[in-house]
């Protein structure tokens, strides 16, 4: 993808440049880029099981924003570089260009393609790490609630082995092009492609500096610095006893807090580069959000490695010492923060970007330019569009982030599906423990929803519809209507759900279904044959039509309880060996 789309986007921004053409947009060529690969997972069924659209569409925006950011990162990357290169081939220029923005795509390609089905069924295992391995810390179940969904479902982003490459390569790349002194002589590409002699007709850009991404860096680096200082003086303040199952979640939520403090600031120092009106704004948001990433954690490992030094602070150990703690939780995440920061950097941009559209094209109505007045620069954003910016920025990846980690899987559990061995029929051992995994997972995935329906129905509905007395039995027609309707519903959506995981609940299952359907068809022909639900209630006569139905109805009931029994059975047997 990198070699077909980003070569031709790299060069057609290259000739645009050279022959003062319109630039293109790397925005839209990105999103045309994006929606092919949302597609492409649509119509090979990679994010859903039996249905083209997933449980939760909105993972389809994934692809769609990453091919963005891969279009605009491509069309600034190449128009900078082609300014700042000065050899005499054009193939360096394309090579600095892409590499970057290819790297950063194979990591997608790896992640989206281990995760995009989990993402897409929103399989979520119940059972929290720190539940399943008994440390709990009872005051702070919030925050290891928070912690558990972050790293349990962010974990393997550390895991892909390309991701130092891609993180180096996106930051340090651009740096350099930023680093390159600036000269007036005529690059020599130029007049090898263009056969000119000492001439530059190009329209002239101001290009970035290192001043331009290292000061929003700074800001972030302090934002982040002082952070750190005050999570670890609030964490020494309830530190447990050293040693037990206690300090370990102590010390899990201690590195989702410093997680949290290179992500803030990081996203002040990318809030500090939506101030520049320049079109290498994405560059320079992400550079410097990961030069605040880099100053940032090696801060963190400085403070952690003489933990103890100073008393306030003090987290695992109050004597004084170097102790590089570089097995702690937090430095496995970071790079996981860096693709947040990368993200977030794309997003807040996109809307500076935006709003400074809206408002350029609300001041050309109200007051259009004479031709002959020259134009004016674009309007750069004041300190409170920034802040909201970055307000609204934050709160679009702070819903993903939550959604996402609601509904991921846990990391050594893929959600079952029509094709796994157990499921189709192929008698292929499993474990206990694996197969209460797969049952909660349907379950979470739609079962669960079904049950409360049903277990609605046979527990409230019926029994307020039929009322069984010692002399005969009262049946409130409008109310069994209600009920019939609903079991017949529930039944028609339970057909449309992946099968359970367990094949004895699935024939429980499926027996039910069969009964329910004509438990209700029959339930209901019975009501429309009598004149509908405004007659009067039926009682005591054993030959009415709608008497007649009523026994479906119970061995549909009874069948139910038999699944519900087996389900129950399936996730206590799980537990147990847990």
């Amino acid at each position: 993808m990198t070699a077909v789309a980003g070569i031709a986007l790299c060069r057609a921004v290259i000739y645009a440049d050279l022959t003062d053409g319109r630039i293109p947009s790397g925005w839209l060529a990105g999103l045309w880029l994006g929606l092919g690969l949302a597609v492409s997972d649509v119509i090979s069924g990679t994010l859903s099981v039996q249905a083209w659209i997933p449980p939760h569409p909105w993972v389809l925006l994934i692809p769609v924003i990453t091919g963005i950011l891969f279009g605009a990162w491509t069309v600034e990357s190449s128009l900078l570089w082609s300014r700042v290169w000065r050899g005499r081939s054009i193939r360096p220029v394309l090579a600095l260009a892409l590499i970057p923005a290819g790297l950063g795509l194979a990591v997608w390609f790896v992640g989206w393609g281990s995760h995009r089905t989990v993402l897409g069924q929103g399989v979520l295992s119940g059972v929290h790490l720190w539940q399943r391995w008994g440390f709990e810390l009872s005051d702070h179940v919030v925050e290891q609630t928070a912690t558990d969904l972050t790293f349990r479902h962010t974990a393997f982003i550390g895991s892909i082995a390309s991701i130092p490459l891609a993180i180096t390569a996106l930051w340090a790349i651009p740096l350099w092009a930023c680093a390159i002194r600036r000269t007036t002589v005529v690059p020599e590409w130029i007049d090898s492609t263009l056969a000119r002699t000492g001439t530059d007709t190009r329209a002239a850009i101001p290009l970035p500096s290192l001043r331009a991404v290292l000061w929003p860096a700074l800001i972030g680096t302090l934002v982040c610095w002082l952070s750190v200082l005050a999570v670890q003086a609030y964490m020494h303040r309830w530190r447990p006893d050293s040693g037990g199952t206690q300090q370990t979640g102590f010390e899990w939520v201690d590195s989702w807090w410093l997680l949290i403090t290179v992500v803030m600031g990081a996203a002040t120092a990318v809030a500090v580069t939506l101030g520049y009106s320049t079109r290498f704004s994405l560059i320079i948001a992400i550079v410097a959000g990961y030069t605040t990433v880099l100053i940032g954690t090696a801060g963190i490992l400085a403070l952690t490695s003489t933990d103890g030094c100073i008393r306030g602070l003090a987290i695992t150990t109050r004597t004084c010492g170097f102790r590089p703690r570089l097995t702690q939780p937090f430095f496995h995440f970071v790079p996981a923060a860096a693709l947040l920061v990368a993200l977030l950097a794309g997003v807040a941009v996109g809307l500076a970007a935006l709003v400074r559209g809206i408002r350029q094209r609300s001041q050309a109505t109200r007051k259009p330019e004479p031709l002959s007045v020259p134009r004016t620069p674009a309007a750069t954003t004041g300190p409170r569009q920034r802040v909201g910016i970055m307000m609204v920025s934050s709160a679009v990846i702070a819903v993903a982030l939550f959604g996402t980690t609601q509904r991921i899987a846990s990391l050594d559990q893929r959600p079952p599906t029509a094709s796994d061995p157990d499921i189709d029929g192929r008698s292929e051992p499993v474990s206990i423990i694996t197969r209460a995994l797969q049952v909660g997972a349907w379950g979470e995935r739609g079962g669960n929803e079904l049950l409360k329906r049903n277990v609605e129905i046979f527990d409230n509905d019926l029994p307020a519809a039929i009322v069984e007395t010692d002399d005969a039995v009262t049946v409130d027609v409008g109310l069994l209507q209600i009920a019939c309707t609903k079991l017949g519903q529930g039944a028609d959506d339970a057909d449309r759900l992946f099968r359970v995981p367990d094949p004895d609940a699935q024939k429980l299952w499926q027996s039910f279904l069969s009964q329910a359907h004509g438990a209700s068809k029959d339930c209901l022909k019975a009501i429309d044959d009598m004149g509908g639900v405004g007659q009067p209630d039926r009682q005591g006569d054993p030959s009415d039509p709608l008497a007649l139905s009523l026994p479906a109805l119970f061995r549909a009931r009874s069948s139910f309880a038999a699944v519900l029994a087996r389900i129950t059975e399936d996730v206590a047997a799980g537990l147990r060996q847990s």
